[in-house]
């Protein structure tokens, strides 16, 4: 008898793993270009107009919103922070920078809590209870000082695993 438990355990175990293995290699979680376009596509269903620029050592993309003084930068920073030296300088006058990784919003980055909030949403993917795929990537937003059109934004599609696949679909036909 307990050796029939413990076999039904390990079959257990077994088919567990083969189905978790198979559900998190579903979507191309390290795909930076994914996550871009996911990106273009809520800020163009905000009505923002989106632009890329060189600014200093990182590539932003500029977002123009009417009723802001003027224009966001955006980009995405990896949540290991490698590029320390660069997190450490502060926004420009008259902006407030914000850092978003799935249901993390806050102005300062916390290496652990963003550890925590990939390992989270990583066990929640594999058993297949959240939408939400973790990536390698937070998003982080420097924005004027009192813009609406950005503030109000739900940027969590970025990581939502039909947007993203949504957007897949698209950047093999016509959406650029």
């Amino acid at each position: 008898m307990r050796i029939l438990a413990v076999h039904a355990l390990f079959a257990a175990l077994l088919v567990g793993s083969l189905a978790a293995r198979h559900r998190s290699a579903d979507v191309l979680i390290g795909d930076l270009g994914l996550q871009e376009q996911a990106v273009f596509r809520i800020a163009r269903s905000h009505g923002l107009i989106l632009h890329e620029r060189n600014d200093s050592k990182l590539l932003f993309k500029v977002l123009e919103a009417s009723g802001c003084s003027k224009p966001a930068r955006i980009t995405f920073r990896s949540i290991t922070f490698e590029e320390e030296a660069i997190l450490e300088t502060a926004p420009d006058p008259g902006y407030v920078r914000r850092y978003f990784y799935i249901s993390l919003n806050c102005d300062q980055v916390d290496s652990r809590a963003v550890s925590i909030e990939r390992a989270k949403y990583g066990l929640l993917y594999t058993l297949g209870l959240t939408q939400y795929v973790p990536t390698r990537f937070l998003l982080q937003i420097e924005a004027p000082l009192h813009c609406s059109a950005i503030e109000t934004i739900d940027w969590r599609p970025v990581w939502g695993r039909d947007y993203l696949t949504a957007t897949m679909d698209k950047s093999e036909g016509a959406f650029q």
